[in-house]
């Protein structure tokens, strides 16, 4: 079955490339390629942007609009709770705390 696609997109992208190089040219080949791979990324275009699709139903864009609300600017989940800062460092000693009761 791919085989046959394959067959028919390169018979396309031959025929396209014939119009622009003669096909006993050394590069015919890859041009009838590039050909192929320029149709393949033509319908892989269409395929994802079309237009049934450009709209979304009202209960995602509501969805879409709430996640948003909750994401900070950066794309990360935002914390409501106040949070302790560590370090791996040990506290700084002072002057009050070097003296020992004896």
């Amino acid at each position: 079955m791919i085989s046959w696609i394959l067959r028919v997109l390169l018979v396309v992208a031959g025929s396209i490339a014939g119009l622009f190089l003669a096909r006993d040219a050394a590069n015919f080949v890859v041009v009838q390629a590039m050909v192929g791979l320029l149709i393949i990324a033509l319908i892989m275009f269409v395929l994802v942007f079309w237009p049934a699709r450009w709209t979304l139903p009202k209960s995602l864009e509501q969805e879409l609009r709430r996640l948003k609300a909750l994401m900070s600017a950066l794309g990360q989940k935002q914390t409501c709770a106040v949070q302790k800062a560590m370090s791996a460092l040990p506290p700084i000693t002072t002057e009050k705390a070097d003296i020992l009761p004896l």
